[in-house]
């Protein structure tokens, strides 16, 4: 078992995505030098703030934003796979965009943790009418 990455190159991501990717990639014909690919180490760098993937300072941010970036791709590649149906038979082809909308789900929820846009804070809420709290007059009082 190799070690757990500390830090990435734009070319170690790459074959870390097409290696998340696994038979989504193999379906799509995806290389480390596919444009889908490299285009998602762009995006990667763009979520994490960084114009190289080696200035990251934070590997688990790499890896979950680099995810989600590549699932992007994924559904917008797989978008046109519907099912076709003659007598008799049917081809699901769906199934390859439901999979890569439900890894995307997934990747997004786990880079969560990683992006601003994402955190929630939580505050304490006084309600100064409340008759079964004491507060002193100060904080009941209604401006």
């Amino acid at each position: 078992m190799s070690p757990v990455p500390t830090a990435y190159t734009e070319t170690t991501l790459k074959t870390f995505l097409v290696a998340d990717l696994s038979t989504t990639a193999t379906a799509l014909g995806w290389t480390t030098s596919t444009t889908q690919v490299v285009q998602a180490v762009y995006d990667a760098e763009r979520l994490l703030g960084v114009s190289d993937v080696a200035n990251a300072s934070d590997a688990g941010a790499v890896e979950a934003l680099g995810r989600v970036a590549i699932w992007r791709q994924a559904v917008k590649a797989l978008v046109n796979r519907y099912d076709l149906t003659t007598v008799g038979q049917a081809l699901k082809r769906s199934q390859h965009y439901d999979h890569a909308v439900a890894m995307l789900a997934f990747a997004e929820q786990d880079a969560m943790a990683y992006l601003p846009i994402y955190r929630v804070g939580v505050d304490a809420v006084i309600y100064p009418q409340d008759p079964y709290q004491y507060y002193p007059d100060s904080i009941r009082t209604i401006p």
